[in-house]
């Protein structure tokens, strides 16, 4: 830890920060596992990203089918609460970090159900989960996961496999090891169910094309992960070669201008943009994925859509620990890996377009 102001900011947590909280949430151990039948009002914190609530969906809906009589709120943000709107089996959602009123209203209407357990899912900030479980729920049995250091923020812990473990399997040890092992089985695939009013507007585009598309999406959260443009042009090319469907070109909010320049220099009848103007919402690209014959991505949520909806996938992938952790895990799908963990960027179209006749040929296409 090189960086001064890093270094200082560490040393305030550890000296003023964490002795502070230790002092005032004075949470007594308990034992795990606890008996998921005997809770009322089960509250889950999942505060992060889109794409980490479809994965959720597996286990809440494990949740659901072991204690269908559970009373389940969720705290979420305002950056995935779109997706947490199309998971079935939640009986409330508690959306924070809009505003400080809005958030203060949200932990205050939290607060007053009562939630008897708490399971904190943000894996990446403790701190936050911590903190929010605490407020929520004082004399709530609270679990969560992290280093020893944090243990004073809960009545139990978990220890979780992060290295080599999916995403889906480390959830389902959290739910073995907080409620014991009659929690487990069968891994459940992701569901989202649609929007209804986001459907009828995709349907009502879809109906102008000649057949079922192929959504071809240019965008990724963080620039290691994302394709370039000039890739995404040559791999579209190669798709009209081998296809005749329509092709769509989706991107992120932001990003209009080069789902515009890629549609525009592809220079096909068969390829447009989607949406035409604007942006589309999270629960119009979840009825549009559902309804498209491939999907071709880098590392991004809608990879999770894809196996949400059962829909095949072509994926791109830049590291490895991305791939072992968030990688396509349901739907029939053909990934390709950056070499030595190189920008996706540098990844050569070749690699790219056998992905696709391979996936392609376990499609049965011709």
């Amino acid at each position: 830890m090189n960086d001064p102001i890093k270094r200082v900011e560490r040393a305030f947590r550890h000296a003023i920060v964490y002795p502070s909280l230790r002092a005032i949430f004075r949470n007594r151990a308990v034992d795990l596992p606890i008996d998921l039948g005997s809770i009322r009002r089960l509250l889950l914190l999942r505060t992060d990203r889109l794409g980490d609530m479809v994965v959720t969906s597996s286990i809440i809906r494990r949740i659901r089918d072991r204690a269908p009589g559970v009373d389940m709120g969720m705290v979420v943000s305002h950056k995935n609460v779109a997706a947490a709107e199309l998971v079935d089996g939640i009986d409330r959602l508690h959306v924070i970090g809009r505003s400080t009123s809005e958030t203060l209203r949200a932990l205050r209407d939290a607060r007053r159900h009562g939630y008897d357990v708490v399971l904190n899912l943000v894996f990446n900030r403790t701190t936050l989960g911590g903190v929010l479980a605490n407020v929520i729920a004082p004399h709530g049995v609270k679990v969560g996961q992290g280093a020893e250091k944090y243990r004073f923020y809960f009545n139990a812990m978990v220890t979780l496999e992060r290295a080599t473990k999916h995403m889906s399997e480390i959830l389902e040890s959290f739910g073995v090891q907080t409620f014991g092992p009659e929690f487990g089985g069968t891994e459940l695939p992701y569901a989202l169910h649609d929007n209804r009013a986001a459907a009828r507007r995709i349907e009502d585009r879809l109906s102008s094309l000649a057949g079922r598309p192929v959504l071809v999406n240019l965008s990724a959260g963080e620039p290691h992960r994302a394709p370039h443009p000039a890739q995404m042009i040559e791999l579209i090319r190669a798709i009209l070669v081998r296809l005749p469907d329509p092709i769509l070109v989706s991107s992120a909010p932001g990003e209009e201008g080069i789902r515009k320049m890629v549609v525009e220099c592809v220079a096909d009848p068969r390829v447009a943009p989607f949406p035409a103007k604007g942006r589309a919402s999270f629960a119009e690209m979840v009825a549009l994925v559902r309804r498209c014959r491939m999907l071709v991505t880098p590392d991004t949520s809608l990879i999770h859509v894809a196996d949400a909806t059962s829909t095949p996938l072509l994926g791109f992938f830049s590291t490895a620990y991305s791939l072992a952790e968030w990688g396509p895990r349901h739907t029939l799908a053909e990934v390709v890996l950056s070499e030595g963990d190189r920008p996706l960027s540098e990844m050569p179209v070749a690699r790219m377009a056998a992905g696709l006749e391979c996936l392609l040929a376990r499609m049965g296409a011709s």
